[in-house]
């Protein structure tokens, strides 16, 4: 009896300990550990709208709940945000069903099955995760914005990491079979997505199947193949292969801030992948690196009807059918931003209408006849082909034309594009299947509105309009055309030579070479009052645009200077300046160059104040030099014949408004080869030619000269600076090359990199530098390089430092891989880790 009593008494005690621990475990979202919590958010919790009230990470950093709907009134979405902001910067980081709207009485209630279901009212399911039969014990939103479901045996069962939305927060991978589904303002979620393939590429794409972006990552050796993205919180975005090493990464450009701890990268809305990072300072979040850096080379920018333009601002859209600007009309939505004009399918005739350097592309499924032909065959070709709604011809030299067949049309345009495009706009209104839709016509073609009392008067005065306009425009076009001839011809003072062509004023939208006499010369010039140096002068065209005319104070046969002009008209990379015109004329030679607004590098390096010095950041400084890298291998390795620049120094390196680094006066030493002679054993050759292992020397010293901000002395002390770089590196005082106007804002990395390949680019031995491609390719962060040798480089030291063994796998340019025979591996194809 007294047993039973005393196994009453514990069996009780049992119960209320249990009890008590059932109410500890309830009340535990405040106590939980790092690797497992458990029921941080309690079984059986519940949110709605109404009652305001949400789910909090541990350290407040993210939190759960609805938000309002922007786009519309009383409607609400389900996600998860950062909390430890300012309410007005709120930024989601997932939400549930992509964005799923409901309404005010709605409910978010995590059953206790383990299940999470968005309901509607009347418990009308609308998302769910799914986990109702997974055996989950414990849910908690961790302070990585990560909502994790897990079991008794500790194991993960669903996390909001694995079914992202539109964005990545540091620690979040993105692997093979997932996406990012970009927002939209006006539906669930858009036409945009980044996704990893399981070829290993990292594609943008639009509808899933037309991609714009790539890592280009895709074709790499099977080892190296990537499974999988990973966004870090020092803000690095990577690839990383099978082994968990990084195979390609991008940096935003405070990635070795340590200030920074709140980051996350997003496909934004406009299609475009960007990098953010939250700056206490100023309360906002700021970007630091994109994807697409021309936002107009995302696909449908500027909708399905919309021609996309570009300026210092960003993106400007322009509706091709009307003289209305495209902000006029919904700039929110861009399918609707411009009027839908019904393109070919005419019956009554057509005209086509001209946009000048505009390229389109079909939105949908494209049925692109490619042809190679001229301008006006062209637009003839799709004028005379009653499938043919639109075509674009490129003036590149290649002469494609492509005649389209679908008539949602979309497109970018700026200056420098070669491209002439074509809409085959019917001079008539069709009839439509629809009789309550009308279809607007542009203003252009038909200027005054049909009556449906009057339609037959109103077709003929339109038919007599449209050919009046039609005759009145060609009146203007052939004036204006009189008037542009006559005033240079007025103005010729010498007769042009044997060829006696004339020659139309310079063109900047015809992509090809232009061919201008003397006297065009002098008016460009202003009879060369506009003098920027000894042998370059400032033109501007009569539609106000400038340009750089250089020169060529030298004797050089009018053959051999033709054909020099030939090749370098059609080079054409980002990095050079692009050469649109010359003169050839008696014993006249000039270059007709674009202008480039902000002055060669040399002068940002030695002539500004300290302010302006300044903005020569330590990125900048490794942007121009990657850049001029990338661009001298192009004309080494990527042309149809290697071209060596052969005066390779800071005065032929121009900036642009953006600090994008322009390589100018390249190919133009071997026409100086017969008046000045270039020998130089320094440089390490006996030849009077250029060759690229010179331009490799010279890039070098430029480069020593970039990272260090002194002046490499001229004439037989054009080593100084190198030798006392080398010293100093040696003694382990790398510290103080790098120039002290960046105040030691670098990245030590990157600077050791860019100092190690420098000396290498300055070996004396030519067979050791490396090529220009390795070059870029170290610089950017591809390719990892070894110390270097010796400076002094002695013939009886041949034999320690022996030409590097190459070993190179080429699937387009992905990899490349080499190593030294003895002294160590010069270049490596390890990236950073991470």
């Amino acid at each position: 009896m007294f047993r039973r009593e005393i196994s009453a008494a514990i069996t009780g005690r049992l119960r209320m300990v249990k009890f008590w621990i059932g109410i500890i475990l309830s009340l535990s979202s405040v106590v939980y550990s790092d690797d497992h919590i458990w029921s941080a958010i309690p079984l059986g919790s519940k949110l709605s709208p109404s009652s305001n009230n949400i789910w909090v990470s541990r350290q407040g950093t993210f939190a759960m709940g609805f938000y309002p709907a922007l786009d519309q009134v009383d409607a609400y979405s389900v996600g998860i945000w950062f909390h430890s902001i300012p309410a007005e910067s709120r930024t989601v980081i997932w939400t549930a069903g992509e964005g799923l709207k409901v309404g005010l009485n709605a409910s978010l209630e995590l059953a206790m099955d383990g299940d999470l279901v968005l309901s509607n009212p009347h418990d009308v399911s609308v998302w769910r995760s799914n986990t109702s039969n997974s055996g989950v014990v414990g849910v908690v939103l961790r302070d990585n914005g990560n909502l994790v479901f897990s079991d008794n045996s500790h194991r993960i069962v669903w996390e909001s990491f694995e079914t992202p939305s539109d964005t990545l927060v540091p620690g979040q991978r993105l692997r093979v079979g997932r996406m990012l589904r970009a927002a939209s303002r006006n539906s669930v979620a858009s036409y945009y997505s980044l996704a990893m393939e399981s070829s290993g590429d990292l594609a943008l794409k639009w509808e899933s199947s037309l991609s714009y972006w790539t890592s280009k990552t895709g074709s790499l050796p099977s080892a190296s193949k990537s499974i999988g993205a990973i966004f870090a919180g020092n803000g690095i975005f990577g690839l990383f292969d099978g082994r968990g090493k990084m195979v390609w990464a991008r940096y935003s450009n405070d990635y070795t801030n340590t200030k920074v701890v709140l980051r996350y990268l997003r496909l934004d809305v406009d299609g475009n992948l960007r990098m953010y990072s939250w700056i206490e300072k100023s309360n906002s979040w700021i970007p630091g690196w994109q994807a697409v850096q021309n936002q107009c080379d995302v696909f449908a920018t500027c909708g399905v009807h919309g021609v996309c333009s570009f300026n210092s601002t960003g993106p400007v859209c322009k509706c091709p059918f009307e003289s209305g600007a495209y902000s006029d009309m919904d700039s929110t939505v861009p399918s609707k931003g411009c009027r839908h004009v019904p393109l070919g399918g005419c019956t009554e005739g057509a005209a086509m209408l001209s946009l000048k350097r505009t390229v389109l592309y079909n939105i949908y499924p494209p049925h692109d006849i490619y042809t190679n032909t001229s301008s006006e065959q062209c637009k003839e070709d799709c004028l005379n082909d009653d499938s043919c709604v639109a075509a674009t011809v490129m003036n590149d030299g290649s002469g494609v034309c492509r005649l389209k067949r679908t008539d949602f049309i979309s497109g970018y345009t700026y200056d420098s594009v070669p491209a002439m495009s074509f809409l085959k706009m019917c001079l008539v209104p069709q009839a439509v299947s629809n009789p309550h839709k009308v279809i607007e016509q542009p203003a252009s073609v038909m200027p005054f509105p049909s009556s449906s009392n009057h339609s037959g008067v109103a077709s003929k005065v339109c038919r007599v309009c449209l050919m009046s306009a039609s005759l009145g425009t060609v009146g203007v076009f052939l004036a204006i055309e009189f008037g542009i001839g006559l005033y240079f011809y007025k103005r010729r003072k010498i007769r042009r030579n044997a060829s006696g062509s004339k020659q139309p004023l310079l063109n900047l939208s015809s992509g090809a070479l232009t061919r201008l006499s003397y006297s065009e010369i002098e008016d460009l010039t202003k009879n060369f009052g506009q003098k920027l140096s000894s042998s370059i002068f400032k033109g501007v065209l009569p539609d106000k645009r400038t340009v750089v005319i250089k020169q060529l104070n030298m004797e050089v046969g009018e053959k051999q200077f033709r054909m020099t002009v030939s090749v370098l008209g059609s080079i054409h990379h980002k990095n050079l300046v692009c050469l649109q015109g010359f003169c050839c004329e008696c014993k006249h030679r000039f270059l007709i160059y674009e202008h480039i607004s902000n002055g060669s590098l040399d002068q940002w390096l030695f002539e500004v104040n300290m302010k302006q010095a300044k903005r020569l950041t330590w990125q900048r400084r490794l942007g121009i030099a990657t850049s001029i890298a990338r661009a001298i291998a192009y004309l080494h390795s990527e042309c149809r014949e290697c071209i060596c620049h052969g005066n390779l120094k800071l005065e032929n390196v121009l900036l642009d408004d953006e600090f994008t680094a322009k390589v100018s006066d390249f190919g133009l030493e071997k026409l100086r080869i017969s008046s000045k002679p270039y020998g130089n054993s320094k440089q390490g050759t006996s030849s009077s030619d250029p060759t690229p292992e010179r331009d490799v020397f010279c890039f070098g010293q430029m480069l020593m000269e970039i990272i260090s901000g002194r002046r490499n002395p001229p004439g037989t002390e054009e080593d100084k600076l190198c030798m006392w770089a080398y010293r100093e590196y040696e003694k382990g005082h790398m510290e103080i090359i790098p120039d002290s106007r960046m105040e030691g804002n670098v990245e030590w990395s990157e600077v050791e990199r860019a100092i190690r390949i420098a000396f290498w680019c300055m070996h004396e031995q030519e067979s050791l530098r490396p090529s220009m491609n390795e070059v870029a390719k170290v610089l950017d962060g591809t390719l990892q390089v070894d110390p270097p040798p010796p400076i002094a480089y002695q013939e009886s030291h041949a034999g320690a430092y022996s030409k590097p063994h190459v070993r190179m796998e080429r699937n387009g340019d992905k990899s490349l891989e080499l190593a030294s025979t003895s002294s160590g591996a010069i270049l490596s194809g390890e990236s950073p880790s991470v």
